[in-house]
């Protein structure tokens, strides 16, 4: 006969079973919500209506961690990593951070949130290289490790449109963008302006709807068409054609003084097309068209906070600016999920190398600064080298983080570079 504290605790795991069932619909209807609120035409109205349904979803995503959060051992060739959080969340982390395909996961088992940050110790002095926390923004408990690295939610890239595009394409910053133009010009795409609601259909149904599976698989998050049709009734389509036939398209609206690229697409997502460059056509031209409406940016939308990060890198070839992810007359590209922060007590220099590779992006008063990772608290913090200033200056940074055991140093890129020439 089972005794009296196995039943308790069968009784709680349902209940707490059937409690993230509701988390999981409270967070689901949250990221609709954040879509419709888009209909809200006062700026800030919209804006705190969005950050409340955005809060409702983290909290609720607390509920569901709490008290005690999945813990899984990763082993790669950096050592031994202990993720705290979703499983879900490992193939990023292993993807995009860890940068490692031959990675061994196991699942440890749960720890206590409030217990973490001990633990946190415990599992460093069982030679742990990192300790990686995935979890809801609501969690606050401080680590006391060596190095913490908050890495943003997401950042946003805005360019600026104050100088004629025409002119700009033909300097040398925007090489790359004038030499894939010209190779989809050579093809004979041109160009038109729709309104009208069949071009719609075409371009939701045909376009981007097969692009974004296609490029995103499994992990795709598909806007449903009211939501993209809100967008258009208030912008429109920049429609691109092969001849007669249209092979792409780019949702584009403005707000105040920022024009906004939406989403693209490509017929039947053809590959072919997209090896040619077409979505550098499609951000060009959102471009110019939010500077023939008067905008004077251009807010190529959200990327991961890695500079390393394939979209990250495309969208700074047209020269953006890195800002914070959401503002009150953006456009809402975002939805509920965890804050990630990384632990490290006595990482290896091999570890330290592959974090600087992959080019994290902090956020202090913000302003957003490339990570630089230093394991010896006696290395000079500021013998910061000129290249790698102007590097996160190219990149639209602020500057340098430089982490050292402990402390952190924040340069700005454009007063150090000035004062140094």
């Amino acid at each position: 006969m089972p005794s009296d504290s196995s039943r308790v605790f069968s009784i709680y795991r349902a209940i707490k079973v059937k409690i993230n069932h509701w988390m999981d619909d409270i967070i689901h209807l949250c990221n609709r919500k954040l879509l419709s609120t888009e209909k809200i035409r006062n700026d800030y109205l919209r804006f705190y209506l969005q950050r409340l349904v955005f809060g409702i979803g983290n909290l609720a995503l607390f509920i569901q961690q709490f008290p005690r959060s999945e813990v899984y051992e990763l082993q790669s060739r950096l050592g031994k990593v202990i993720f705290v959080g979703n499983e879900s969340g490992i193939p990023y982390f292993t993807q995009k951070i860890l940068v490692s395909e031959d990675t061994n996961v196991e699942f440890l088992g749960r720890c206590s949130l409030w217990t973490l940050p001990s633990q946190t110790d415990k599992w460093f002095s069982e030679g742990a290289q990192m300790v990686v926390v995935v979890l809801s923004p609501f969690y606050k408990r401080k680590f006391h490790s060596a190095f913490v690295v908050e890495i943003p939610y997401l950042i946003r890239q805005v360019m600026s449109l104050q100088e004629p595009l025409d002119s700009l394409v033909t300097t040398s910053k925007y090489r790359g963008v004038r030499k894939y133009l010209k190779r989809i010009r050579n093809q004979g795409i041109e160009i038109r302006f729709s309104k009208k609601q069949e071009d719609f259909d075409l371009f939701y149904r045909k376009m981007y709807l097969p692009y974004t599976a296609d490029r995103h698989g499994e992990t795709a998050w598909i806007k449903e068409y009211d939501d993209l049709w809100n967008f258009f009734s208030k912008g429109g389509l920049i429609m691109f054609y092969r001849g007669s036939e249209p092979v792409a398209g780019s949702l584009v609206m403005n707000r105040g003084n920022i024009g906004f690229g939406i989403v693209g697409g490509v017929l039947d997502g053809n590959q072919e097309l997209l090896h040619s460059g077409i979505f550098t056509m499609i951000m060009w031209e959102a471009g110019r068209w939010a500077q023939d409406q008067g905008m004077e940016y251009l807010d190529l939308g959200t990327s991961n906070p890695l500079r390393s990060d394939g979209v990250f890198r495309f969208k700074k070839t047209f020269r953006p600016e890195v800002e914070r992810y959401y503002y009150p007359k953006s456009v809402n590209q975002i939805s509920v999920r965890s804050q990630w922060t990384l632990l490290m007590q006595n990482p290896s220099s091999e570890l330290l190398e592959n974090l600087e590779q992959i080019g994290l992006i902090v956020e202090s008063h913000k302003k957003f600064y490339g990570v630089v990772l230093k394991n010896d608290v006696q290395d000079p913090i500021s013998e910061i080298q000129k290249g790698k200033l102007k590097s996160a200056l190219d990149d639209g940074l602020a500057g340098l983080a430089v982490f050292k055991p402990y402390q952190i140093a924040y340069f700005d890129a454009r007063e150090d570079i000035n004062q140094s020439t």
